[in-house]
């Protein structure tokens, strides 16, 4: 399911609040992916602070990796 890669894709943490606030992040961005599809994950993922960087140091692979991460498929990325 989505969830599992929303996850997998960042690290858990270990405080049981925080780890509960980040399951339902996870949750959330695969409801999203699933109800809105890629298009709209990519506007959420690559405004995040580490892609926000990558924009700044090189606008036009970053617009090219954006481009490419909406075009792609969410079953695709579904972890069956």
């Amino acid at each position: 399911m989505m969830l599992q890669r929303c996850c997998a894709a960042l690290e858990l943490p270990t405080d049981s609040a925080a780890k509960r606030r980040f399951q339902e992040e996870c949750a959330s961005f695969a409801e999203r992916i699933e109800r809105e599809g890629m298009p709209a994950m990519a506007e959420l993922y690559c405004a995040g602070p580490g892609r926000v960087q990558y924009r700044d140091k090189d606008p036009r692979g970053w617009a090219e990796f954006k481009r490419q991460f909406a075009e792609g498929s969410a079953r695709a990325t579904r972890v069956p």
